[in-house]
């Protein structure tokens, strides 16, 4: 099963691990002291020149391994970050760090020290808009496409051939797209499934023919989840506010439950998980 980290939602410091040879964990502490902009870090993410970026409460940071480079936005700037609470990170084809915030997405381009809004287009409609909404995840699928999670809006997704993104609604009964749809996570697999979990609706999986959000399992709806993976058997893993979920894709239900009850978990709230090359 997952190795997992459970952070609390305030972290009082961030560890920087590198894997040695001899199979041991070398664990160098990084904070404030050491130039990181706050010590709340909500995501990490290593983009493609070896960078390390932590998106944080206060800030976004480019750690080179020796030192920060910060990110925020500045009164009356145009070209900084809108805001300053990062809550996901991803990167696309072209290299440009796409940033969520607590108030929208912008693209950021190292090279030219460019920030960039990003814009998309509702429903049935050929307006568009700048995204100002709260971003949960963004994933990056095999073919380039970026999906973004909303805290509302369902799933935006940029096509890997336009240059601004669309809305992808969930479905009333009666044919009607909804209003509010909250994206908790999302996952593109090794299988290039792309996997979202939305709140108080359950899992779907984004359908690239249709470019519709097909229900996948509504029994698992009333979790809260925080961050979803896969092993190499294909099980999704779901990381929630009660423990962590084993999800057997094939039965298309739950398998195990682990929690702090059991004695596996020091903590039910599970915020991110990562697997090792031993499937762990």
């Amino acid at each position: 099963m997952f190795r997992n980290t459970i952070l609390s939602a305030v972290c009082l410091s961030l560890l920087v691990v590198s894997l040695q040879a001899q199979d041991a964990y070398k664990v160098k502490y990084v904070g404030s002291n050491q130039g990181l902009s706050n010590n709340s870090v909500k995501c990490i993410f290593q983009d493609s020149k070896g960078f390390v970026w932590f998106g944080t409460y206060d800030g976004l940071d480019r750690y080179d391994g020796y030192e920060f480079k910060i990110l925020r936005n500045r009164i009356n700037d145009s070209t900084s970050l809108p805001h300053n609470y990062i809550s996901a990170l991803n990167e696309d084809n072209e290299h440009n760090l796409w940033i969520g915030m607590g108030q929208g997405a912008v693209t950021y381009n190292a090279f030219t020290n460019v920030v960039s809004p990003v814009y998309y287009y509702p429903h049935q409609s050929s307006q568009k808009h700048k995204v100002g909404i709260y971003i949960n995840s963004i994933e990056k699928d095999a073919e380039g496409n970026i999906f973004l999670g909303t805290s509302g809006l369902s799933v935006l997704v940029r096509f890997k051939d336009k240059k601004e993104a669309v809305q992808i609604p969930l479905y009333n009964a009666d044919g009607s797209a909804k209003k509010y749809a909250f994206v908790q996570a999302m996952y593109v697999d090794p299988q290039k499934r792309n996997w979202i979990f939305i709140a108080g609706e359950g899992l779907y999986r984004f359908n690239y023919k249709t470019r519709k959000l097909d229900l996948v399992n509504a029994d698992i709806r009333n979790f809260s989840v925080n961050k979803m993976g896969a092993d190499n058997a294909g099980n999704l893993w779901l990381g929630t506010s009660t423990g962590l979920l084993k999800y057997v894709v094939a039965a298309n239900q739950v398998a195990t439950h682990y929690n702090s009850a059991q004695g596996l978990l020091s903590a039910n709230y599970v915020t991110t998980l990562s697997m090792d090359g031993n499937d762990q």
